[in-house]
């Protein structure tokens, strides 16, 4: 068992392994802005912005508050920070899968989706989206310490679970879905005299909702809003192909869904017939291999595929309806129940198949889940909107630090006028965060000496 996590562990630092070297770019510079203050100036970090739509200051300003205050203006320990969580996250998922499935194999396969999964490309690149690496943690323990509290009905785990998730609430919004999961559980195994206890569970949540949508109402516009549409299963096919790690810009480039943008094939024609095996093999595995078996499972078999499926829709509550905002990081909870249900499916089958078959196919497939999450790691490396920025952001700096010698006076900085280097340096932020508020970032060419 540790031997079959810690591979899981060592994979995922060698496929993640480049994103240790990323600088900052975009809302890192917003965030380090506003993190940086006095330790007495902390619970302001807990007052709603109405200039932002996020609310997670256990999972932004905090972090930044902290990591700055010991490591300064260094982007390692953030991402280092990252991958620990990350790793915890593996550990969890695992011993969730345990707890519910009973059976090691299938909570080691699990995991492992889990863990070297394609989707966490943005949080482990990029400091500002840790809160969705953060978040999924207080989610998960807050979990397995609730189904622990079911298990051996020892209040003091349901008490545990209730601060984790109060605590994980402000560290992602995402987390709201819990009491939605823990009653979705229930639910589905008839467990009838726990049904009270998620309503505490719903309280906390409900009056976070109304106290920030009513005290401090979130700009909700652009591509924030929500809207009922067609986009809904739009959304809901891109975030199942990126379970099934295939890159983010596919999305973008699906005519059909099984019809990809002629362009995009001609110019990624060997990223293309991958990603096609990929599918084909993924499918197969999991959905047209268990079907033939499907009818043999026992209803406790049949149960635990309804309850992953369960947790994967109504996890991505929070972000289905954004017509114009949809992120393969909005994946770190609904995924695990994704491949919780994909797990579950393929042990039915191949415990009913012989065992050289089962070798075989595991093999298939293990060895097509890797090559596909290093093919999209890869192919992200040169599309993904993270490194280009992170790049571009870094090169500013170096020129800037270089080439302007700065006082105490006011001081104007020159950059090229550009879409990208103004997100890059989210505007005015980075300059000011590195120099002091006196900097002025102008986007356009100095004047022209008389």
């Amino acid at each position: 068992m540790i031997f079959g996590i810690l591979t899981t562990i060592f994979l995922s630092l060698v496929l993640y392994k480049d994103t240790f070297s990323a600088y900052f770019f975009q809302d890192d510079w917003f965030n380090l802005k506003i993190s940086i203050v006095q330790f007495s100036d902390i619970f302001s970090f807990f007052i709603p912005r109405q200039d932002v739509t996020f609310y997670k200051p256990f999972g932004m300003q905090i972090p930044f508050y902290f990591v700055h205050s010991l490591f300064g203006l260094n982007p390692l320990p953030f991402h280092i920070l990252a991958f620990i969580t990350h790793t915890l996250n593996i550990i969890l998922v695992y011993l969730i899968s345990l707890k519910i499935s009973q059976k090691k194999n299938v909570s080691l396969f699990i995991s492992f989706l889990y863990g070297t999964s394609a989707i966490f490309y943005t949080q482990l690149f990029w400091p500002s989206a840790y809160s969705f690496l953060i978040g999924p943690t207080t989610f998960f323990l807050a979990l397995l310490l609730f189904l622990e509290f079911i298990d051996i009905q020892r209040k003091i785990f349901y008490y545990l679970s209730l601060i984790i998730f109060s605590i994980g609430i402000f560290t992602n919004e995402m987390v709201n879905v819990f009491p939605l999961i823990i009653s979705f559980y229930l639910l589905v195994f008839g467990l009838r005299k726990f049904w009270k206890y998620p309503i505490p569970f719903f309280i906390i949540s409900i009056t976070l909702i109304l106290a920030r949508f009513t005290l401090f109402p979130p700009p909700l516009e652009g591509s924030y809003q929500i809207v009922f549409g067609k986009h809904i299963l739009t959304n809901l096919e891109g975030y199942i192909l990126w379970s099934l790690n295939l890159p983010e810009e596919l999305k973008a480039q699906l005519v059909s869904f099984w019809k990809l943008n002629p362009l995009f094939i001609q110019n990624f024609p060997q990223l293309t017939r991958l990603l096609y095996v990929s599918l084909f093999i993924s499918l197969c595995a999991f959905c047209l291999f268990p079907l033939f078996y499907i009818q043999r499972a026992t209803t406790i078999e049949r149960k635990k595929i309804l309850l992953g499926l369960g947790w994967f829709i109504l996890s991505l509550l929070p972000v289905i309806f954004f017509s114009k905002h949809s992120f393969s990081y909005f994946l770190a909870i609904p995924a695990a129940g994704f491949y919780f249900t994909l797990g579950t499916l393929l042990f039915i089958y191949i415990s009913k198949a012989q065992k050289i078959f089962s070798f075989i196919l595991v093999t298939i497939i293990i060895l097509n889940w890797l090559i596909t999450s290093y093919s999209t790691i890869d192919f992200n490396k040169n599309v993904h909107f993270a490194p280009r920025r992170s790049k571009i952001s870094q090169e500013l700096v170096d020129r800037a630090k270089k080439n302007y010698p700065f006082q105490k006076q006011k001081s104007i900085i020159y950059v090229p006028d550009s879409s990208e280097n103004k997100l890059s340096l989210n505007y005015q932020d980075a300059f000011q965060v590195i120099f002091g508020n006196n900097i002025i970032t102008v986007y356009g060419s100095p004047p022209a000496r008389p």
